[in-house]
């Protein structure tokens, strides 16, 4: 996928270290999914950006120990 996409977005809560995504197209954006304002933050600057988001994939997960 990275390869036919001009710009590639990930979201985590806290962000990856810059050797991760060091020589690939991949901007990383802090988001966190609980808070309406952190989305639409992350989607403003996505947009700002990139001009527009083409495809978006959601994967949230959610852990309870016990």
């Amino acid at each position: 996928m990275l390869e036919r996409m001009q710009r590639f977005w990930v979201c985590c809560r806290q962000p990856l270290p810059h050797r991760i995504t060091e020589g690939l197209r991949i901007h990383v954006l802090e988001l966190d999914v609980t808070d309406d304002a952190s989305v639409e933050l992350a989607v403003d600057a996505a947009v700002a950006k990139s001009g527009r988001i083409d495809v978006a994939i959601n994967n949230a997960g959610y852990y309870s120990r016990g």
